[in-house]
């Protein structure tokens, strides 16, 4: 009798340990599903926010692009009338032969 309870406490805890490990498992699976799942939904923020800032970017790249072209113009155009009042000072208060000078491009 006492093998047989001994068998049977055996047996009975074999089954404890298979339930249990299999559980376990289970409850992993699910904890990594879980995890995958917000993996997948934070990359996917991510995409989006980057696309939102490529497209900033590029709306500020033009901006940008757009001033600097400006400033250039005006550059040349300030220091093209600089050099027309220096010529002009020069021939009309102190005679002097100025050389025609080229247009900036």
């Amino acid at each position: 009798m006492t093998i047989e309870l001994a068998l049977i406490f055996a047996a009975a805890s074999c089954m404890i340990g298979v339930a249990g490990f299999i559980g376990g498992k289970q409850s992993v699976a699910k904890t990594d599903g879980v995890w995958k799942g917000q993996l997948d939904t934070n990359v996917e923020h991510i995409k989006d926010d980057l696309k939102e800032i490529k497209a900033t970017m590029s709306v500020t790249q033009t901006a940008t692009d757009n001033a600097m072209e400006k400033m250039r113009k005006d550059y040349k155009e300030s220091v093209s009338n600089v050099h027309d009042r220096l010529d002009s000072h020069l021939r009309e208060d102190h005679g002097m032969v100025v050389p025609q000078r080229r247009k900036l491009t």
